[in-house]
This record gives structure tokens, sequence and C-alpha cells, in this order.
């Protein structure tokens, strides 16, 4: 099992990047950049990390993203969680088709 922690990191550098960019750009956004390190460090790691995904675990990153997440315009945030959840289970979907063509050219 691959776990979620760089999955969960890549997450929190787009929300606070997206967060303060949702009310246009000044300086104080540069804070947003803090999370972008411990991003980029273990981004790798994160299609594996989705490909195995589990129940609990995409539970767990729908509360982390509604934890994480704050913008101002309520129907705006709730659009936006509902997107991030539907893109990793599209992008889970994507790395089970792969496997199954890999599967399907492997010679046996």
């Amino acid at each position: 099992m691959a776990g979620i922690s760089e999955l969960k990191d890549v997450l929190k550098a787009g929300i606070s990047i997206g967060e303060a960019l949702a009310d246009g750009i000044d300086i104080g956004d540069i804070v947003a950049l803090m999370d972008l390190p411990a991003a980029i460090d273990g981004i790798k790691e994160v299609p594996a990390e989705v490909a195995d995904l589990d129940e609990a675990e995409l539970e767990e990153i729908n509360d982390f993203i509604k934890t994480e997440f704050d913008l101002p315009d309520e129907d705006l945030e709730a659009f936006i969680e509902e997107a991030l959840s539907w893109a990793l289970s599209t992008y889970k979907l994507y790395i089970r088709f792969k496997e199954l063509k890999e599967d399907e050219e492997s010679p046996e």
C-alpha cells in the first residue's frame, strides 16, 4: 500500500496557491508558496498513491480537501471540492485502464 502523504502534500500546495490567487495577486500570496517544496519533493510518488487509493483513503482525501480549502464563495468552494474528488477518481480509473491494457499486451 502506497499511502497518501505525498498526494496530500501536492493537494495542500495546490489549495494554498488557489486560495491565495482567488482574490487576485498581491505580495502576501508568497506565503502560499511555502507548501510547494514538500509537494515537489514527493511528486513522483503521487501516481502510485492515486493508483492505490482505497475507499477509506479517498474519503480521507475528500475530508482533507474540505478541511484545508476555504473560499469566501461557498458555492464555488463546494464546486472545486467536488471537481478535485472527481479528478482523483477519474485518474484512478485511467491508471486501472492503463494497467488492463498493459496486461493485454504482455506475453504470457
